[in-house]
């Protein structure tokens, strides 16, 4: 849905850029090209009318077209051009071409509408036309011109006009290369700025395939995760099933053993199994299927030791290790606790167990495994004791990488340091 939204938005800048590459120039061809044009017109239409009135008075024109006095036209030439005027014409009232910078004009009418509606009215008529002109060589050139019409009143009535050319062709021309070059630098503009919105959705679309391919190769990675998690809360499930089978059979078989000394054995493995067992079964149970919570697996482990007259007590603040971990501490603590309930309380009416397992800052952990009872007897070796028990707990503080010391105060303490594995 992003994607797409993201995609339109980048083809709408694109069209608009493209749009507005047309529109520019569009627009200061027929709206800022025709307001600058009128521009031109009014202030040479002011300075046209400005040179009208100077002549009107210097030469009596007035009087002229009342037919009260002559016109040099010789004079009339020298101060048109002293006004920059390229062209002039004198009209009578009835629009009739008195007097002109061109003999050749002399004697035609006037029969314009704009004449007779505006000018006769005394109304001042100006407009930007293009003039022709030919050379000596037969050449015609084209130049822009300011035509502008002066009527000539006196006390309200018309006596004619005066009609006046101003070349304003250089204006023109600065004012189309100005708009050609406005013109051409906002095309360019707006096609440098279409081609970087076009690589831009290039590199969007590319960039979003690239993103759809890691989102459908992390939906396969999640489901192949969810799968083997299945598979391994189905092997740990599987493995402590096997487990429960196993200690039930072994339980069936001692039951036909009349040997103490053999179904002891028997009964000691069946306790193994089932401390080995519920580590899977928690794992099995644990959202993360590769750590247990340390604290619940040996309170559960303890349960299956809760006697009368034993006070089961423990402190573990380890919270959650690795099975690696979990294996051999669930071990240790049920070999040491059943020797213990087997051993040290003949006779002994308050007893007491303890487990704690602390972690220390430096990341060594330190399992202690205390009751008091008779105590352990001087001289026993327990690395070399006949005792399997002890035997196993000595090869699974090696497997922990640890060290065990024996305490014989109040009792007996079995302390494990051993390094806690990230």
């Amino acid at each position: 849905m992003l994607r797409t939204l993201r995609q339109k938005y980048h083809l709408s800048l694109l069209v608009l850029s493209l749009a507005g590459s047309m529109i520019v120039p569009l627009a200061n061809t027929f709206i800022i090209m025709p307001k600058l044009e009128q521009g031109i017109v009014s202030t040479e239409e002011a300075h046209s009318q400005v040179s009208a009135k100077y002549m009107i008075s210097a030469l009596s024109i007035k009087d002229y077209l009342k037919g009260e006095g002559e016109l040099d036209i010789m004079e009339l030439n020298r101060y048109a051009k002293s006004f920059h005027v390229r062209e002039f014409k004198l009209f009578s009232s009835e629009g009739l071409i008195l007097k002109s910078s061109e003999p050749s004009n002399v004697g035609i009418f006037n029969k314009r509408d704009y004449y007779r509606n505006k000018v006769a009215r005394g109304e001042l008529y100006s407009k930007l036309v293009l003039a022709d002109e030919r050379t000596k060589e037969g050449v015609v050139s084209s130049y822009d011109v300011i035509e502008t019409y002066i009527p000539i009143m006196d006390n309200g009535v018309f006596l004619g006009a005066f009609e006046i050319y101003h070349d304003v062709t250089k204006e023109i021309s600065d004012i189309k290369n100005l708009i050609a070059r406005i013109n051409y630098s906002a095309i360019l503009g707006f096609l440098f700025f279409s081609f970087c919105l076009l690589v831009l959705y290039l590199l969007t679309r590319k960039t979003d395939n690239e993103y759809i391919e890691l989102l459908k190769t992390k939906d396969a990675l999640n489901r192949s995760l969810e799968e083997k998690d299945c598979l391994l809360a189905e092997i740990h499930h599987r493995v402590k099933n096997n487990m429960q089978v196993i200690t039930s059979l072994m339980m069936l078989q001692s039951e036909s053993i009349h040997s103490e000394e053999i179904k002891k054995a028997f009964t000691d493995n069946v306790s193994r199994i089932k401390s080995m067992a519920l580590v899977h079964e928690r794992m099995y149970r644990s959202e993360n299927l590769s750590r247990i919570d340390l604290n619940e697996y040996v309170r559960e482990l303890m349960v299956a030791y809760v006697r009368d007259g034993v006070e089961m007590r423990q402190d573990i603040n380890l919270g959650e290790v690795d099975i690696d971990t979990a294996m051999p501490v669930g071990l240790i603590i049920n070999e040491l606790v059943s020797n213990a309930m087997e051993h040290a309380f003949r006779g002994k009416a308050d007893a007491r167990i303890d487990v704690k397992l602390h972690v220390s800052k430096q990341g060594t952990c330190s399992l202690t495994v205390s009751d008091n009872g008779v105590g352990l007897p001087e001289g026993i070796d327990f690395k070399r004791d006949k005792s399997f028990g002890l035997f196993l707990v000595s090869l699974f503080v090696d497997q922990l990488e640890g060290e065990i010391t024996i305490h014989r105060d109040n009792g007996t303490m079995f302390e494990i340091n051993f390094p806690l594995k990230a």
